[in-house]
């Protein structure tokens, strides 16, 4: 049996290795701009002039730097979408690598559920293209397990926790915000905990953990909310405590823009926490006491429940001042780290039965997750080589005004409406649409600051001026922006994109 499990998890991890860097161009809705922003911060490293007079690098030492970190020496050797298709699969390998390392120490009898952590590489967050948050995730898992084999400050746990922990703190704010919490969940139970045979001590080295945990959060707090004294990153909150958020919850991070079955992806999902937990229930109701205490395993357990809960009971989004929504999935974020954790909280109860029934739902879980999957990543590979195909018609170092019109647009549309920002990629020239946020990027707009929304849809007067071209993302039959047939004419359309070559623009370079 343990052979058909690791048989399964090898096969999972080679496969969405295959899925990954065999695609040139990945479904993720966030990653041309992070690739972009990547880009444009190796290119001012290297003085870019062009890249120079349009954007700038503030030297701040706000989280979120992980993906441009990591891909700068990768593309000294390998082209950009290479790069960052190398990241996306060490990401990919070290997420089960992460629960693996978190429950041989304290469940090693779940170590068969790596494939179903294998698995979670492809969830909501990874389809949104949170490149810095996903690579965030595996992070947290490494430095807790550090923590967790933490026996003194000369041992190689805690030098490991170090660099790990400050990585978490350059990747995202949300998992290392998890990570302080899990560490003091488990410092209050070894504290407080009444069977000291089964709470280990607290050391000089959990203490320094916890202090290294607790200054690298409240370092990247001020960075991300007080530093930059704006409005940015804040807001009123908008909570959802309906039972639709609990479906939500559990589907989370199984699930993709285009999943097939939302209703089988809760049924699979359910069924995996089935078979943890139903095995126990004999046991249960004979002496709830011994089997809790056989059942979970605190130090995961606890940490799990936490952000769990916090999913549930934080805010769903932030809302700007008119009730637009300004950034989305807020508390949910912490929902994939909380399955990973409970999915080793919850020891598998030893017997043949309960690992035959866990074999068999991983097989199905399996087999739906990566049908879905290499489909959704074919199809997006096409349309977007498509849409490139098209932007080969933009000079290099020109600059591109995105812009999405679509009626009735549906969550797979939204895969798409960041290809613009390949023009920075492929054709060395300039997107608005490039992340640049105060608080969550140090890459900054020359021009105008932030980064423009491709909704957008009023262009005004001196953006006719400075752009040459516009690439829309529509389904109209004449896209629904005012003055476009006065200012540009259609050069090439594919699917849904249409690639406009502005006229003031033109006759500028007609003269030049």
């Amino acid at each position: 049996m343990w052979g058909l499990n690791w048989a399964l998890i090898l096969g999972i991890c080679c496969c969405s290795l295959a899925i990954i860097l065999g695609h040139h161009y990945l479904p993720m809705n966030d990653a041309p701009s992070h690739i972009a922003n990547a880009v444009i911060t190796a290119g001012l490293w290297r003085g870019d002039s062009f890249f120079a007079a349009h954007y700038q690098v503030l030297p701040v030492a706000v989280p979120y730097w992980a993906t441009a970190l990591m891909m700068y020496p990768l593309q000294l050797g390998l082209p950009p979408l290479s790069a960052f298709s190398v990241v996306v699969a060490l990401y990919a390998l070290l997420l089960p690598l992460g629960f693996a390392a978190v429950v041989r120490r304290t469940a090693p009898e779940n170590l068969p559920l790596c494939a179903v952590a294998a698995l979670l590489a492809f969830n909501w967050a990874y389809f949104e293209g949170e490149a810095n948050f996903i690579l965030s995730q595996p992070l947290a898992l490494l430095a807790y397990a550090a923590y967790l084999r933490a026996d003194r400050l000369r041992g190689w746990a805690f030098a490991a926790f170090v660099p790990l922990s400050t990585a978490v703190y350059l990747s995202h704010v949300y998992a290392l915000t998890a990570l302080c919490g899990a560490i003091g969940l488990d410092l209050l139970w070894r504290s407080f905990a009444t069977d000291r045979k089964d709470a280990p001590r607290v050391g000089p080295a959990q203490v320094a953990c916890a202090a290294i945990a607790a200054m690298l959060f409240f370092t990247a707090v001020y960075f991300v909310f007080l530093q930059h004294h704006t409005g940015s990153n804040h807001g009123s909150l908008h909570f959802d405590f309906s039972p639709r958020k609990i479906a939500h919850m559990i589907i989370d991070p199984l699930d993709s823009p285009a999943a097939p079955s939302r209703a089988g992806l809760v049924m699979l999902a359910l069924g995996l926490l089935g078979v943890l937990v139903l095995p126990w229930l004999p046991a249960f109701w004979a002496d709830p006491r011994q089997t809790l205490q056989q059942m979970i395993n605190r130090p995961l357990f606890l940490p799990a429940m936490a952000l769990l809960l916090i999913a549930y009971l934080g805010p769903v989004s932030l809302l700007n001042g008119d009730g637009t929504e300004k950034e989305g999935e807020i508390s949910m974020r912490f929902v994939l780290l909380g399955w990973l954790l409970l999915l080793g909280g919850v020891r598998l109860r030893p017997g043949r039965g309960p690992r035959v029934a866990l074999l068999c739902v991983m097989l199905l879980l399996t087999g739906f997750k990566m049908q879905d999957t290499i489909r959704l990543h074919r199809s997006f590979d096409r349309r977007a080589r498509e849409v490139t195909a098209m932007l080969e018609q933009v000079p290099e170092k020109s600059r591109l005004l995105p812009l999405m019109d679509m009626q009735d647009a549906r969550l797979p549309d939204y895969l798409y409406h960041r290809l613009g920002n390949y023009v920075v990629v492929t054709r060395h020239g300039y997107s608005p649409h490039v992340f640049a946020v105060l608080g969550q990027q140090p890459l900054r707009h020359r021009r105008w600051g932030d980064y423009r929304q491709v909704d957008n849809l009023q262009v005004r007067q001196e953006e006719w001026a400075y752009y040459d071209y516009l690439l829309v993302q529509t389904n109209r039959k004449q896209p629904a922006i005012a003055g476009l047939a006065d200012h540009a004419v259609l050069l090439a359309r594919t699917g849904d994109f249409r690639l406009y070559r502005v006229l003031g623009r033109m006759l500028d370079r007609d003269v030049r």
